[in-house]
């Protein structure tokens, strides 16, 4: 008999659910089926279980909504009749206030006594997600996790983003949400249990900081295997002395909190070497802390290592090549960093990390290297001033080649002009029977008077 959901109530009974549909109660070493979860076309197994003050328990289920039972009787249905966006529900929690919060696919629902409404501002944002788990936390804060990220609900309104780990060392679901006596947030993913600080969360959402380092758990801090997924619900929970139960898909997994031990020492950073266009092997030594690169170099590739006896897979990088990069570079567990055509000038190549914990370098300690990229004689200062100087001159050259030009013809204009007007002086006193046709070209406002005191010429159009 496969078991999807478990919850112990105030008076120490055990409720657990079953794949074949069945709401089971164990009490006193007794299994008792108390009811069939039936849903259209197949039983409807139990996958949230949880008590009201009245001592009502609440059963959300995988397709026949959600099931009230009194004194192991059902009194109520909620389905889509009453407002239930979905019939499938994943997790259920109630607050101080007793509004029971419902997840679902997609997004979350509340139940006020008998009303069931979408709560919260910026509710869209949740419109498109299934949410796994839920939690309200003691500032009155509800924590809604996904299969897509972490959303707050606070004073009313749902945060504008969703918080999701990084993608290279954990997957973005939380299967269930529970809180330590640190204020740290718990959950467990497809890739591991890990926990985060709820005030980094806050300053988050509040926008803040743009991103916030999570503490992960895998195979190196003693899991048999991190998948934590095909466990029903709830994949963990908070046992009366502190610790946390997370179900894997290799057993159970219990972590205490308050007895982790913190890596507080920085790992070692060393930049190893430079690779230019894959060929050229420049290795880094002490003393030795700038590289000059030929003119061409197309292709650098920056390798480098953090060096730690804790977990040192979880050593975590952020690089940044001053010149180039306006901010770091986060590089996840990745030891390379790679560019491509940069130009000719001199630059300077950063890299920091994190141990196991999140503990990082300070940037002023920062592992460093000089990059020179020397230019072609074309990307030169002194070959752009010789451009500039021959364009200068050829424009100077050419402007006196045209004035020149101007010079020649304006001469030329002058010396017919004054040969015709000679020549219009000696015909008029020889009584000039026949007008003569002065060419257009010789017109000018210098001439035109002279030219209009002679009645037998005229001007040919």
């Amino acid at each position: 008999m496969e078991v999807t959901s478990l919850y112990e109530d105030p008076h120490g009974v055990l409720w657990f659910g079953t794949r074949d549909g069945g709401l089971h109660r164990l009490q006193n070493g007794q299994d008792q089926r108390v009811a069939a979860l039936n849903r259209e076309g197949g039983p409807g197994y139990a996958m949230g279980i949880c008590n009201n003050r009245a001592g009502d328990l609440l059963v959300g289920t995988a397709g026949a909504g959600l099931q009230v039972f009194r004194n192991g009787q059902l009194v109520r249905t909620f389905s889509s009749a009453d407002g239930l966006r979905n019939r499938s529900i994943f997790s259920l929690t109630i607050d101080r206030e007793e509004r029971v919060w419902i997840g679902e696919t997609p997004g979350v629902d509340v139940l006020r006594g008998s009303t069931i409404s979408i709560p919260g501002e910026n509710a869209e944002m949740l419109s498109k997600t299934t949410i796994l788990s839920t939690y309200d936390d003691s500032d009155g804060t509800v924590w809604a996790g996904g299969v897509n990220g972490l959303y707050r609900l606070k004073a009313g309104k749902w945060a504008l983003v969703a918080f999701r780990p990084d993608e290279r060392m954990l997957a973005p679901e939380f299967f269930c949400l529970l809180e330590d006596d640190n204020g740290n947030l718990w959950s467990s993913g497809s890739r591991g249990i890990f926990c985060v600080s709820k005030h980094a969360l806050n300053e988050f959402f509040d926008g803040k900081r743009s991103s916030v380092n999570c503490r992960a758990f895998g195979k190196a801090d003693g899991l048999k295997s991190p998948d934590c997924s095909n466990v029903y619900f709830p994949a963990g929970c908070r046992l009366p002395d502190g610790r946390l139960a997370f179900g894997t898909i290799a057993g159970l997994a219990v972590i205490d909190p308050n007895h982790l031990q913190f890596n507080s020492l920085l790992p070692a950073v060393q930049i190893e070497r430079v690779v230019a266009d894959l060929i050229h092997v420049l290795p880094i030594r002490a003393g030795n802390q700038a590289v000059q690169l030929g003119p061409g170099a197309h292709y650098l590739e920056f390798d480098y290592a953090g060096l730690s006896f804790t977990a040192p897979e979880k050593v975590r990088f952020k690089y940044r090549l001053d010149g180039f990069d306006k901010d770091w570079i986060d590089a996840g567990t990745n030891a390379e960093a790679y560019y491509t055509n940069l130009a000719p000038g001199t630059y300077r190549f950063r890299v920091i990390a994190c141990n196991n914990d999140g503990l990082w370098v300070p940037e002023e300690a920062a592992a460093a290297t000089t990059i020179v990229v020397q230019p072609h004689f074309y990307q030169t200062i002194w070959f752009a001033l010789l451009c500039a100087g021959a364009f200068i001159l050829a424009v100077w050259l050419l402007w006196r080649w045209r004035l020149q030009q101007i010079l020649e013809e304006r001469t030329r204009l002058a010396r017919e002009l004054h040969d015709t007007v000679q020549e219009a002086r000696l015909d008029s006193s020889g009584g000039l029977k026949q007008p003569r046709v002065l060419p257009r070209k010789c017109i000018s406002i210098r001439c035109s008077k002279a030219l209009m005191t002679c009645p037998n010429w005229r001007v040919r159009t």
